[in-house]
């Protein structure tokens, strides 16, 4: 995770800092944008742009292509969707994803899908085992904006830097 804050400078321009560890991180060389959306709790998302208007390609490791596609860092969740999950107003999620994904007892998180478009949900944890839980409030809103129906193929991902961020994406 990288600490940047911002500040105004004397023409009271924003002025970011805390990039000594994110541009060499990136292999930044260039010009380039840098696109942050707010998330909450202080956690903004970022798209990293060349100066051509191409996103970069986060896997460091690839060289330079445009790449779209949401690095994996922790493990991955995948359901066909039924049409009870499509339908009701929560989806429950696999216990070993919330154990090696979520925060226990977190219960506000932030869904994002493909398009890097926001919403928020609650997870409710239950008694019954520690890792037992289900997205509620804003799980149904979800389906309906991205047309989600049964049948459907879809990965939850959960970044190391992004804990309060499931990423769902459609395969």
């Amino acid at each position: 995770m990288f600490e940047i804050y911002d500040d105004t400078d004397e023409s009271l321009r924003m002025v970011l800092f805390g990039f000594s560890r994110y541009i060499p991180y990136y292999g930044l060389t260039g010009p380039c944008y840098l696109h942050l959306n707010y998330v909450g709790n202080n956690v903004f998302l970022h798209k990293i742009f060349s100066a051509e208007g191409v996103e970069m390609d986060y896997n460091r490791d690839s060289g330079n292509a445009a790449n779209s596609k949401v690095p994996v860092a922790a493990p991955d969740f995948e359901k066909v969707l039924s049409n009870y999950d499509v339908r009701a107003s929560s989806l429950y999620l696999d216990s070993k994803f919330a154990k090696e994904c979520l925060i226990k007892g977190r219960k506000s998180y932030t869904l994002t899908n493909d398009q890097s478009q926001f919403w928020d949900c609650k997870i409710r944890w239950t008694g019954r085992s520690s890792y037992e839980c289900y997205l509620t409030c804003g799980w149904k809103k979800f389906c309906k904006e991205n047309g989600l129906a049964a049948g459907d193929r879809i990965r939850f991902v959960v970044e190391d830097e992004e804990k309060g961020v499931i990423h769902i994406l459609k395969n």
